[in-house]
């Protein structure tokens, strides 16, 4: 459910930042370019939980602060973007 909710939240935001001539390529670079560090860290993910004993809250843990940097950006850059 939380993946389906990343999903419409990437979609949404990438939406806001093609520009219609271009909308296609645009969309396809940035959705490729957004789904390639999931697609290739998350066929790691059980050799890191076979690391940690698996133990999935740690896991978890280890994962959520992952996500910190990149909200980090997002904080930074929120005022560059040209919300409608």
């Amino acid at each position: 459910m939380a993946a389906a909710f990343a999903t419409v939240a990437f979609v949404a935001f990438i939406s806001m930042l093609v520009d219609r001539t271009y909308t296609a390529t645009q969309y396809a670079l940035l959705a490729s370019i957004g789904t390639a560090g999931r697609t290739t860290l998350a066929a790691s993910s059980g050799a890191m939980v076979d690391w940690l004993n698996g133990d999935w809250g740690i896991f978890f843990v280890i994962t959520a602060i992952m996500v910190i940097p990149s909200l980090i950006c997002l904080w930074f850059i929120r005022n560059k973007l040209k919300l409608q």
